[in-house]
């Protein structure tokens, strides 16, 4: 073994390291492009200056911003249910009455008055030194070995079909989850009654209905909660794919009026959801949901920034109609961008397709437990996306203080490109990355092995070169997902080197001072870091 000066550091980081989806529950339905709530607009106010407006007047705040505003009559400032439930801070505000301020933070509702459009109020709004920026409100609409008895039926956990779909069972022999993980369920709520979910349901929020009873009032939701999380070997019905997360619904989505087979919410309910999920531990959200208007979501696209910027993991879908391209939040490349595969590993023809995909999973006859314990199929991307949201639940089940970035790049080095079952092939399936599977088939056990990357193997040759090796998954010799970095001390610059060597199950990289212009035997010390590539 080479002298005990060699250290070996390890990080499954990347160098340079890592929602509003519509999926259909059983059934297309035409929505239309880019709708916009009509009734009113967001408003970010500037803190500072319109804090002063309110402070000195003796009136009610919202009275005395109306004033301030000179609101058009008919026109109402309501605050969000994000921005009362923030409000109670452990300080707060008062003007000279002793009114409390309302939390300018966040944003405020505008109800319009008749005759006005939601674009000739953003457009008048903006033109206020007190307002920071408005926006329309977009609608976006819902996607759709355990001893349980019904597990058989559900195909996206058995290799039987596609051996290098998804791989649960060998990956839950490393892991079923932690209860220290929670995940976030943005969606039309969930059945807290199930057997499915006993004991592991947190308190979540309804910001369709401004109260604290997320209760699933369509079976979206559940269905999706289910996928992602339904307890394994508690003999009833099927399994999910993390087995111990605490689950935190919040409601986000409810029946569509015209046809209540589907779900919608509009984009500033997925926006303060996202918020209430980070102020209340979620590392990981899932919103199975989206829209088509892309334009001006700063309410949405701040949410889903501060989420990742706090630690969060943000998954999304594709959603489910290609001809009008990837929803919004899903075409944000922040988004981890989820589209839909069939029981032989293809491209589902529903499934959106683009620049912003990151990888596919199941979509087709998604067998699941929805509301009062009802075993059904789904198919769409909605349900697509809990799967890999239960993944990077698994994930961060054993490396808990992993982000937004490392998790992504993890599942993508796991995923298995140009993954079809055996006899059939698709032509835009090119190796590496591609617009319809992104980085390819979504694979748990190979994201988890590579999640425990370790270099377990270091030596010195005869000629005194040093070895360093590390076990690997599966899949490794086609995807090539490693890097190693080279360095003199921790805290010097670090050379990344090429030239790995991979085998069956192992990865090995010979130093022997070619690529770092110093022999080993030449330095008083040598560190290794093996790390996973940007993807």
């Amino acid at each position: 073994m080479y002298d005990s000066g060699m250290r070996c550091a390890w990080q499954s980081c990347v160098a340079g390291l890592l929602i509003l989806m519509v999926c259909t529950a059983r059934g297309g339905t035409e929505r239309p492009h880019g709708r916009r709530v009509s009734s009113h607009v967001l408003i970010k106010f500037r803190p500072d200056a319109t804090r002063d407006v309110m402070r000195r007047s003796r009136q009610a705040p919202m009275v005395a911003l109306t004033r301030a505003l000179n609101l058009p009559t008919g026109m109402k400032l309501r605050p969000s249910a994000w921005g009362r439930l923030r409000s109670g801070k452990p300080v707060q505000l008062k003007n000279r009455s002793g009114h409390i301020l309302p939390d300018l933070e966040a944003f405020l509702y505008l109800d319009l008055a008749p005759g006005w459009t939601p674009e000739s109020a953003v457009e008048w709004a903006q033109q206020s030194p007190l307002v920071e920026y408005a926006e329309t409100d977009a609608l976006g609409w819902g996607g759709a070995i355990p001893n349980d008895p019904q597990a058989a039926g559900q195909w996206h956990l058995d290799g039987t079909m596609i051996t290098t779909h998804v791989n649960p069972r060998p990956a839950w022999d490393i892991t079923t989850g932690s209860s220290n993980v929670i995940v976030a369920v943005l969606d039309s709520g969930i059945d807290s009654n199930l057997l499915e979910f006993a004991g592991r349901v947190v308190a979540g929020y309804d910001f369709a209905n401004n109260d604290s009873n997320p209760a699933d009032d369509h079976g979206h939701g559940t269905a999706v909660a289910s996928v992602l999380a339904a307890t394994g070997m508690n003999t009833n019905r099927g399994c999910g794919i993390d087995w111990q997360c605490r689950i935190m619904p919040v409601k986000v989505l409810e029946p569509y009026s015209n046809d209540v087979t589907q779900t919608v919410g509009s984009f500033s309910w997925f926006a303060q959801g996202i918020n209430w999920a980070v102020a209340h531990g979620a590392k990981v959200i899932n919103l199975s949901a989206g829209g088509w208007e892309t334009t001006n979501q700063t309410v949405l696209g701040t949410a889903i920034s501060n989420a990742v910027a706090a630690g969060c993991i943000f998954v999304t879908i594709a959603h489910n109609q290609p001809a009008w391209g990837i929803s919004y939040p899903g075409i944000l490349p922040l988004s981890i961008t989820v589209g839909a595969t069939d029981e032989l590993g293809s491209n589902c023809a529903f499934s959106a397709w683009g620049p912003a995909l990151d990888l596919v999973a199941p979509g087709t006859n998604i067998a699941t437990v929805t509301t009062n314990n009802v075993w059904t199929n789904y198919w769409g991307t909605s349900l697509s996306a809990p799967q890999v949201s239960g993944a990077a639940a698994l994930i961060c089940s054993l490396r808990p203080n992993l982000n937004h970035y490392q998790v992504k790049d993890l599942l993508c080095a796991g995923a298995i490109d140009r993954g079809q079952k055996s006899g059939f092939s698709d032509s835009r399936d090119v190796p590496g990355w591609d617009p319809y599977y992104g980085w390819g088939r979504l694979n748990i056990y190979n994201s988890l092995r590579l999640t425990l990357t370790e270099v377990d193997r270091y030596y010195a040759t005869n000629g005194a070169d040093v070895v360093v090796s590390w076990s690997s998954p599966p899949n490794a010799t086609t995807n090539r997902p490693y890097a190693i970095g080279v360095a003199a001390s921790m805290t010097g610059s670090w050379m990344t080197a090429t030239g790995l060597s991979y085998s069956s199950g192992r990865v090995m990289w010979r130093d022997d001072g070619v690529e770092t212009g110093v022999h080993p035997s030449d330095s008083e010390a040598r560190y290794y870091r093996v790390r996973i590539k940007t993807y």
